[in-house]
């Protein structure tokens, strides 16, 4: 059984630092007798944390700070979740489209569009709904509605063994799209590892000149410098690591990313995927291997 005002609450906490240097505010307001329904808290908070993540970042694009509100009542559906910002809001053209997979509103390179796609994956799996409205120039709500689902009924899916304890780990994970890279971050860092992040294969190699890491995380498809292009860099200046990397694809056609897959054999994951495979995945990677990194970076 899962507290959604407590996957809320364990939400916020994990963005409170990065909301506050961005001078967002943000408002609750929990209903104190919502009851818990089947769930899977982890995948719900994959959900939340993606929506607040790109309402932090249409509100800091906007105008530098922001209003964050974010309530839970009863519904005669069961539990409604509702996430407003008062950022730019978006067009109703748009509006349509945020849920398909490959939409963004975002500019060329800054984002894949997957996020929301997910977060509707997973809401739907759950037999919920999300929605949501916006007016431009006003804001934007996001209304979840989850069933009551209790006693020993099915799952939405079925629970997967919890992952083997690792030790703990630094780890690199790149990806030009924010709420993507954060949600990662986020992921990753509650279990116990020290995550630091970059937008760019450029901004990776300045990571990996300055510090040893245990784990490299990257997106292939990338402005600039792709994902290709980085590891190629990373099998000749730290050749350790290059065996300890782990790929994420939205690019699931093009016979040349299938083609560099097979030829590295490095492990992947194909957006949209959720967090509980990237933790096991990343986790199953760092376990032969728990002592942190050794590795010196190249002359």
């Amino acid at each position: 059984m899962a507290s959604i005002n407590g996957v809320i609450e364990t939400t916020l906490e994990l963005r409170a630092y990065e909301m506050r240097v961005s001078n967002i505010k943000v408002e609750t307001d929990l209903a104190k007798d919502l009851p818990q329904t089947l769930a899977d808290p982890n995948q719900l908070q994959q959900v939340i944390l993606n929506v607040i993540v790109n309402a932090e970042q249409a509100m800091t694009e906007a105008h530098g700070k922001g209003v964050l509100r974010v309530s839970t009542c009863r519904a005669s559906a069961g539990i409604r979740i509702s996430i407003e910002d008062d950022g730019p809001g978006i067009q109703p053209d748009h509006l349509k489209q945020i849920f398909d997979p490959f939409f963004t509103t975002k500019g060329v390179g800054k984002g894949t569009g997957l996020g929301l796609s997910i977060c509707h994956g997973i809401i739907k799996e759950h037999g919920g709904s999300v929605e949501a409205t916006s007016t431009p120039g006003v804001g934007t709500l996001f209304t979840i509605e989850l069933p009551l689902v209790a006693g020993q009924q099915v799952a939405p899916k079925a629970k997967r063994a919890a992952p083997r304890p690792t030790a703990p780990a630094t780890i690199l994970v790149v990806d030009d799209e924010v709420s993507i890279r954060e949600l990662m971050r986020d992921a990753l860092e509650t279990r116990g590892h020290t995550v630091d992040v970059a937008e760019s294969g450029a901004e990776a190699l300045k990571a990996l000149a300055a510090k040893p890491y245990d784990l490299l995380v990257s997106d292939l498809k990338m402005p600039e410098m792709s994902g290709q292009e980085l590891y190629a860099r990373v099998q000749v200046e730290h050749p350790a690591l290059a065996m300890r990397t782990l790929f994420t694809s939205g690019d699931t056609v093009s016979t040349e990313t299938k083609a560099f897959l097979e030829r590295v054999g490095r492990p992947y994951l194909l957006k949209p995927f959720l967090v509980a495979d990237l933790v096991e995945e990343a986790e199953r990677i760092l376990a032969p291997a728990a002592a942190p990194a050794a590795e010196t970076t190249s002359p």
